[in-house]
């Protein structure tokens, strides 16, 4: 199985202050909206599955803060697969992919 990640939208704040004042910064995204696309085969039938879902992007300390100007579809990405729930995410948009390639079957009679 492949997957892509597609970058959807991203919420920004104009100005985003520091608790005690010392610092602000312009244009801090806060949340980017995704899509994991989820790519397979099984003989000669392909499969895919998409799965939308959204990062919040938490607080940013200045040292680490990058302009939004400076912004690349690489850094937005490496966000999403380094948040905390990445893993999990990902995991399921396989297993949603797989129970598509792969239905469960099962033996019996109705009677």
């Amino acid at each position: 199985m492949d997957y892509n990640l597609k970058i959807n939208d991203m919420r920004k704040l104009t100005v985003s202050s520091s608790m005690d004042g010392s610092y602000s910064m312009s244009n801090v995204i806060t949340h980017v909206d995704y899509t994991i696309c989820c790519t397979g085969s099984n003989n000669a039938t392909s499969s895919y599955h998409l799965e939308t879902s959204a990062c919040n992007v938490g607080t940013v300390e200045s040292s680490s803060f990058i302009g939004y100007n400076d912004l690349t579809e690489g850094i937005v990405k490496s966000w999403i697969t380094g948040s905390s729930d990445w893993s999990e995410k990902l995991s399921n948009a396989e297993a949603q992919l797989s129970s598509s390639m792969w239905p469960e079957e099962s033996n019996g009679l109705p009677w």
